[in-house]
């Protein structure tokens, strides 16, 4: 497994994993100046978005032939094996997920693409590479956190691989990317072994997006998506993936604490403090150290 670390916190984490090759963000952009230059005028997360395709496909060599390189963001937590889920997709050259939008949504953010990000999975082979190849490029090409052109940051890319190259899979397994923005539609349990389910079908992992630290409550950010955060999904789901954020908030390096940027000036100070309040009286927050009281029926 490699990892490239964007800030130098993360990189300390090296120092407590196994079989792990972390790279950090400064070392990658050394060894590829030219791509350095290219990223000039971005924003941070602009640069984020623009180097992950290339970082990934920097990685190629060290991955076997037919093996998987797969991009995923940081703040996905699995429930299941990574290498058993992608075992499923023995004909797959590319893996995308859909982000699977409420309907009331649908309309709204069809704009930022109907693929999601946060996981994507391609095949050490030919139609792999050359679906990498071209998002890396494309990423390195234009890639800001706006939407222009039919484009929105590394996001809406993905939507021309079925055009590109042959064998991309769309998966819509409602257990792969469980997210904020559409886990309110879906009912979850969990067997005596542990297990989550949803609607029935494993849970593999859940794409905790927009999760903030305000005070000493976790906020949620399902309201932002006309949704809540059901009792089940914060017993099930989010407790088990914060009782890990909070064991790791000892280490290191690792910030599981970090507080929300609160926007300047009067107006943004006070849009935050309202989003803060309405997130406690809906219910959309869990207290720092608290434990799941849901019991498997």
């Amino acid at each position: 497994v490699s990892v490239l670390a964007i800030d130098e916190g993360a990189f300390t984490l090296k120092d407590h994993f196994h079989g792990i090759e972390v790279l950090s963000f400064q070392t990658f952009l050394e060894a590829n100046p030219e791509l350095a230059k290219r990223l000039e005028g971005r924003s941070v997360s602009e640069t984020i978005f623009s180097i992950g395709p290339s970082a990934l496909l920097g990685f190629a060599g060290d991955v076997s032939r037919d093996g998987w390189l797969v991009y995923a963001d940081s703040d996905l937590f699995f429930f299941d094996s990574l290498s058993k889920y992608l075992g499923e997709f023995e004909r797959t050259n590319v893996l995308i997920t859909p982000h699977r939008h409420y309907p009331w949504n649908e309309r709204r953010l069809a704009k930022y693409g109907r693929y999601n990000v946060g996981l994507v999975a391609f095949r050490n082979n030919e139609e792999g590479l050359r679906a990498l190849r071209y998002w890396a490029e494309s990423c390195l090409e234009w890639c800001y956190d706006r939407v222009e052109d039919d484009k929105y940051a590394d996001q809406k890319y993905l939507e021309r691989f079925q055009a590109l190259v042959g064998g991309v899979t769309e998966d819509l397994s409602l257990g792969a990317n469980l997210a904020p923005w559409n886990a309110g539609l879906t009912r979850l349990s969990r067997d005596l072994s542990g297990r989550v389910f949803v609607d029935g079908e494993p849970l593999v992992y859940f794409h905790a997006q927009g999760l903030q630290m305000r005070k000493n409550r976790w906020v949620l950010s399902h309201l932002k998506y006309f949704s809540l955060a059901s009792s089940q999904l914060k017993n099930l789901v989010y407790r088990p993936y914060l009782k890990e954020l909070e064991a790791w908030s000892g280490k290191p390096g690792f910030d599981a604490f970090g507080t929300a940027r609160v926007p300047n000036g009067f107006l943004g100070k006070l849009s935050a403090r309202l989003d803060y309040c309405i997130s406690l009286i809906t219910g959309q927050t869990i207290k720092v150290g608290s434990k799941s009281m849901w019991a498997p029926k």
